[in-house]
């Protein structure tokens, strides 16, 4: 069989040779999203202010004055992707924000578009572990990771979705999309007494139930008891907030008792949901918690600019709905807000120890690259009353500060510092830093400044970065930046994103004086409009987003990884590099023994002048891939699982949330897979491919079930078996076949 295998995989082969808290200002949706995000949650005296006025009104009175206070805010699209970004800010887990190995949400410049923290989920009891939590868009997903979940279901009021009721982000959550699709649906919320069915979540745990109630054929939907409290009181804000007819869009909403059925509300027919009894028993089983609070508070100051009162005052929910209600009516009285009544059950209790978990902190540095915390863990300890108290903490300090350089190196020992009350305590953990920097792994590669010159080889300029080391590394905080030879100021910026795999090449294609000339590039892993000089140009690449300052030499500015100068350049590491031109690139002299790019940091020895020959992530692994001059047996079973790996860790294609057939971005796994225009990688694909054919992987572009590094190493062992077979067949072949010949007649 494996002989068979092995000429199918020749036959292969040759076949491929061939703001403030009081009343916020209100800004319209249309308008970009606020980037500086306002974090502060109101006090209890500017929550008291913002109801001023309410005088001891009860039920459908205390409803008329809340709506008075709540109409009218900025309203959104549900149907918008860019409104959506608006989770990453006020559905954040921001418990686990602080410990984020992509680091923290920068909320004094936010960037919807790039950002893509983890957020809680409504329906999810997955939420609060990092190892189980949901990003927004999950790594690989074709899609974000929840549904858009309408609280209070469109279909009972048949309201619209570009505005109003049906885009209100007070009642709008970002959800499970099995508890969302199959649990809830577009049912009522009570505890079902028949046909009880139970329902589980993304990760197959426990979503909740849903069922009948007696004397009501609309179905109810119970969810886990810890959303119970969330989903009453945005429920609570839906009549409150649309409490008259305005049209489809602000429809008037009515709470009752039961599960009513669907209807679409008109100016005589009123949207209805239950069961009104059960959303309130539900609101006081599970209190008002810091998360609703910092959620509503984040609606109010950075987007719609109006606040749910029923999480603001809790005791106005029965006082608003209860039909049975005696007593005084509602007021905003001092510290009767859930501000004022949440109280810490930390304050009198005594600090005993911390513990940390530092398994998602990089605790591997290169020499000069900056401290980076993020991960880090911190668990305070503390006893109260006989009670044993717990609870993650930010408020800790570090002996050393987050960005301080690393320029020493071995190892270093990181302190942590908790301090609350009259006591303080500490843990530490260990850093390693190589005596190798960050600009000895990456570097700029090649560059071509001439795309789309007249007479040029290709449509656009382009760089290529390559990682000489053996793991990936994050782009994401750095930029390529540009100046025109003899000047001073760094005009031209493109910051990246994504990661380089180890030993890759990573393509950047850049700006264009006319697309029409010349080829186009293969793929780019990153794009970018910057314009190039075709033979004079300084190009560097930095570890900050922030514009260089003018300078003379890299030393001045530590942030500079690579900085190459060609011809007329004032600025250049060593000495110039030579000049490109239409038809030629510069790029890094190859060390015949490792085959890789030679970094000596000085660009006149490091550069030649070349034919262009841009290489993308994939083409990398072709590269890779066709540089195995002996393909055999032993080559194909040694080499083919650390190849998988890497094609595994290709860019996907993006594509759209709503229509996952229309791809967005197509990604450098999906260019390895299908280009044929390109010699290089039909070439590498077909020897994968063989290889794929060869190791019994029926399932090359997917995770092997079996390791195919422990598959390897068993089948060492029938190869070692095939070699003594052959080698002793040709031995027999040698002593008979003399024999045979002499034997013939003349």
């Amino acid at each position: 069989m494996k002989n068979n295998k092995l000429l199918i995989l020749l036959t292969l082969l040759l076949g491929a040779s061939l703001v403030t808290n009081k009343q916020p200002v209100k800004t319209s949706a249309a308008q970009p999203m606020p980037t500086n995000i306002n974090m502060q949650n109101a006090t209890d005296a500017e929550v008291q202010a913002y109801y001023d006025g309410i005088d001891n009104e009860i039920g459908d009175d205390l409803l008329a004055f809340l709506n008075s206070k709540i109409k009218g805010h900025n309203e959104y699209d549900y149907e918008s992707t860019t409104h959506r970004t608006i989770y990453k800010i006020i559905d954040r887990n921001w418990d686990l924000d602080a410990s984020d190995p992509q680091g923290s949400a920068d909320t004094s410049n936010f960037n919807y578009i790039t950002d893509n923290g983890f957020i809680r989920k409504l329906y999810a009891d997955y939420n609060d572990d990092i190892d189980t939590a949901d990003r927004f868009k999950n790594a690989g997903a074709s899609r974000v990771s929840f549904d858009k979940e309408h609280i209070w279901a469109q279909s009972l009021g048949d309201f619209g979705r570009d505005g109003g009721a049906g885009s209100d982000f007070h009642a709008l959550w970002p959800s499970d999309v099995a508890g969302n699709q199959s649990a809830h649906s577009n049912y009522n919320f009570a505890v079902p007494t028949s046909s009880i069915k139970e329902y589980s979540s993304d990760k197959d745990t426990y979503v909740g139930r849903n069922g009948k109630i007696d004397g009501y054929t609309q179905k109810v939907f119970e969810p886990l008891d810890e959303f119970k409290g969330d989903i009453a009181r945005a429920m609570f804000y839906m009549p409150a907030r649309y409490y008259e007819w305005e049209g489809k869009l602000h429809p008037k909403l009515q709470l009752v008792n039961g599960s009513p059925n669907a209807v679409t509300a008109s100016e005589t027919i009123n949207g209805l949901a239950g069961d009104l009894a059960t959303l309130l028993e539900w609101h006081e089983l599970d209190p008002v918690d810091e998360y609703e609070i910092r959620r509503n508070n984040l609606i109010a100051n950075n987007y719609q600019g109006n606040r749910n009162p029923f999480i603001d005052y809790p005791q106005w929910a029965r006082i608003a709905y209860d039909e049975n209600y005696v007593g005084v009516g509602a007021t905003n009285a001092a510290e009767t807000s859930s501000v004022g009544l949440l109280s810490d059950p930390y304050k009198d209790a005594v600090l005993t120890g911390l513990t940390i978990n530092t398994s998602k902190v990089k605790v591997n540095y290169l020499k000069g690259e900056e401290f980076d915390p993020k991960g880090l863990v911190v668990t305070a300890h503390y006893l109260h009353e006989d009670d044993e108290l717990t609870r993650v903490v930010k408020n800790y300090t570090l002996s050393i500060n987050m960005g301080y350089i690393l320029d020493t190196p071995g190892a270093h020992v990181i302190t942590i510092s908790l301090t609350h009350g009259d006591t303080t305590e500490t843990e530490t953990f260990s850093i390693n830093v190589a005596n190798e920097s960050l600009s000895d792994r990456l570097f700029i590669n090649e560059i071509y400044g001439a795309g789309g010159n007249g007479g040029a080889l290709y449509s656009h300029d382009y760089v290529e970065l390559y990682n000489k080391g053996d793991i990936p590394i994050p782009l994401n905080g750095k930029s390529l930046q540009y100046s025109s030879p003899t000047n001073d100021a760094w005009s031209l910026r493109l910051n990246l994103s994504g990661q380089i795999n180890a030993k890759s090449h990573y393509l950047i294609r850049l700006g264009t004086k006319d697309a029409t000339i010349g080829e186009p590039l293969p793929q780019a892993d990153y794009n970018g409009t910057i314009n190039m000089g075709a033979s004079d140009l300084k190009l560097a690449l930095v570890n900050s987003t922030a514009k260089l300052d003018p300078l003379d030499n890299k030393e001045i500015y530590p942030h500079i990884i690579d900085l190459v100068g060609a011809g007329t350049a004032t600025n250049y590491l060593g000495s110039k590099a030579p000049k490109p031109s239409t038809t030629e690139s510069i790029h890094r002299r190859v060390d015949e023994i490792t085959g890789e790019p030679i970094n000596t940091k000085n660009n006149g020895n490091d550069f030649v002048v070349s034919n262009p020959s841009p290489l993308n992530s994939a083409l990398s692994i072709a590269e890779s891939l066709m540089s195995y001059s002996d393909v055999n047996d032993m080559s194909c079973l040694i080499n083919y699982a650390p190849i998988k790996e890497r094609v595994l860790e290709l860019t996907p294609d993006i594509v759209d949330d709503d229509d996952p057939k229309v791809v967005t971005f197509s990604g450098q796994l999906s260019f390895f897979k299908n280009n044929n225009t390109v010699p290089l990688m039909v070439d590498g694909r077909a020897r994968y491919e063989a290889w794929a054919f060869f190791n019994d992987d029926a399932t090359p572009y997917e995770p092997s079930v079996v390791d195919m590094n422990e598959r390897a190493t068993v089948n060492n062992g029938e190869v070692a078996q095939t070699m003594i077979v052959l080698v002793i067949s040709l031995l027999a072949m040698s002593l008979f076949v003399p024999l045979f010949i002499r034997k013939q007649p003349n």
